[in-house]
């Protein structure tokens, strides 16, 4: 716990000593690229909401289909409502085509945090090399000790 609250300190740090460097810079090089939380907002609104509007949800979901999966589920029995099992069939098809979308989102900020990991260093911590690499690899190691729990989750 005492190692947490001093990577989160000098986390902070090193946000309030970057915040300074953007200060510094002029618009057209802070306009180039995005960085940290700016990044991961443009992933989830702009990347994932594009590869969310390439989906066809009706790809492979005829009238046919959907009517024949009705009868089989159903059986010899006719029924006025779609059976239950049909339903969860076919929902469970519609999901299974959003999973790919999730996972390239996903990866993209596991990307970006790791990357807000290697650039989040302080003068006082580049003047240490082993601490700086050491601090990396714990950074790098606990995203990844996250990363599948986050991929089942999804």
């Amino acid at each position: 716990a005492n190692v947490n609250t001093m990577m989160v300190k000098k986390y902070k740090k090193s946000q309030n000593e970057r915040k300074v460097n953007y200060d510094d810079l002029n618009l057209s090089q802070q306009a180039r690229e995005l960085f940290g939380g700016a990044r991961i907002l443009y992933i989830f609104r702009t990347e994932f909401q594009h590869n969310l509007n390439k989906i066809k949800s009706f790809d492979g979901l005829s009238d046919q289909f959907i009517l024949n999966s009705m009868r089989n589920a159903s059986g010899i029995r006719s029924s006025l409502f779609i059976p239950e099992m049909c339903f969860e069939n076919l929902v469970k098809m519609q999901i299974e085509k959003l999973r790919r979308p999730c996972m390239q989102c996903v990866d993209l900020v596991f990307a970006e945090l790791k990357r807000i990991g290697a650039q989040s260093e302080t003068t006082e911590i580049a003047r240490f090399k082993q601490f700086r690499v050491a601090l990396n690899d714990c950074v790098t190691s606990m995203l990844k000790r996250h990363l599948d729990p986050c991929r089942s989750f999804v």
